[in-house]
């Protein structure tokens, strides 16, 4: 399914021709190369599965056993406490080695807002390995043929699928301009599509970054299309059935649109530790088990920076920031109320928030967890 199985397989083809090649030459050279054959797979194989992946229960260990200090981690407990965050996650190689809980359970449901952005890229990821749809390249009109108005403006026609993922759609949508409480105007309008493909087209696609929620929910408009399934549907069968992720719930008020679209946005529920398991599959480069769901590229081009946004934000990929944390590169999905699912692959480490924070507070988790790593990496100095 991937490039990289793909480019692993003709190998073996081409090693099995040069052997049929040079058979004449000596059965010690015809030997050799099937043997290579042989190690050649069997490496491939023991890395896919080198890593221990959770089943339906999520093994933990000891902070101590995986280099970290518990009486930091119990201080950062008691900072998470000052601060309404439901539920903090941190695993690392693969374990539970610190969790925080507001209430007395870690299967506890909460919108995790725009954290969905980032599950809505990996759907597109996955749509693409599968065939649904061609590349990154496709321009976005031909997907609503349906459309209820009229391209007001021939460069709309221009909008690609990689200008929604990377928020350079040029689509007038000042989602974080206080006031505008855009989501809400497209949550309330008979056809969400059409209300953010009939804003006015302020820059050329590709050209400037815009944050909005109406390019994740074209997004999720488009892989519906393309699958001939709602988006929810698509994202349970090859993703979070997968890979465990049974607490999530996209559906209900602001969930779907006017046709019964999942929310590209926004819409998303689930927990701290489901959350976890989404951002070790990208830890993971895409593997899960031994099994590639995600292609490895897939999961490089959209946790890499594509533009530079601000200070705070540091650079965007497709649907994720990327930015460094305590000194590590980092890349992170975040949403409303302080909500994220933060992957640090130097440390081999996931931190996951579900939160409900006032706006101010939002990077708050962020901090906490840079301030935590910086701690960690003074006393190894």
């Amino acid at each position: 399914m991937t490039v990289l199985k793909s480019l692993h397989y003709n190998k073996e083809i081409f090693i099995v021709e040069l052997a049929v090649m040079f058979v004449n030459k000596g059965s010690f050279i015809f030997l050799f190369l099937i043997l290579l054959v042989g190690c050649t797979s069997k490496d491939s194989s023991s890395k896919a599965n080198e890593f221990y992946y959770p089943s339906q229960e999520w093994e933990t260990k000891q902070p101590e056993d995986v280099g970290l200090n518990e009486t930091e981690l119990m201080k950062l407990n008691e900072r998470i406490s000052f601060f309404n965050i439901h539920s903090m996650v941190m695993v690392k190689d693969g374990y539970i080695v610190h969790e925080y809980q507001q209430v007395n359970n870690d299967m506890n449901v909460y919108p995790v807002f725009s954290v969905t952005k980032s599950m809505i890229s990996a759907l597109v990821g996955l749509a693409i390995d599968k065939e649904y749809i061609d590349d990154v390249n496709q321009p976005i009109v031909p997907y609503f043929s349906y459309f209820n108005g009229e391209i007001d403006n021939i460069k709309k026609e221009q909008i690609t699928i990689e200008h929604l993922l990377n928020m350079t759609s040029g689509l007038d949508y000042p989602e974080m301009q206080e006031g505008t409480n855009l989501p809400q105007q497209m949550a309330q309008s008979s056809d969400w599509a059409n209300f953010v493909l009939e804003r006015e087209l302020l820059h050329d696609p590709g050209t400037f970054y815009n944050y909005s929620s109406g390019n994740s929910h074209l997004l999720s408009r488009i892989i519906a299309f393309a699958t001939e399934s709602n988006t929810r549907d698509f994202a349970s069968d090859y993703l979070f059935e997968v890979i465990g992720m049974e607490n999530v719930i996209w559906s209900g008020s602001w969930s779907e649109d006017n046709l019964g679209i999942a929310n590209g946005g926004f819409g998303i529920k689930t927990s701290a530790r489901d959350l976890a398991r989404f951002g070790y599959l990208y830890l993971r480069d895409g593997v899960w088990k031994g099994e590639q769901i995600i292609s490895s590229e897939w999961i490089k081009k959209s946790t890499e920076e594509h533009i530079y946004v601000d200070p705070f934000h540091g650079g965007y990929g497709f649907q994720w920031f990327v930015k460094a944390i305590g000194g590590y590169d980092a890349y992170y999905a975040i949403g409303f109320g302080g909500n994220y699912v933060i992957v640090i692959p130097e440390l081999e480490m996931v931190v996951s928030f579900v939160s409900s924070l006032p706006g101010h507070e939002i990077f708050v988790p962020y901090q906490m967890i840079s301030d935590y790593l910086m701690l960690e990496k003074q006393k190894e100095q």
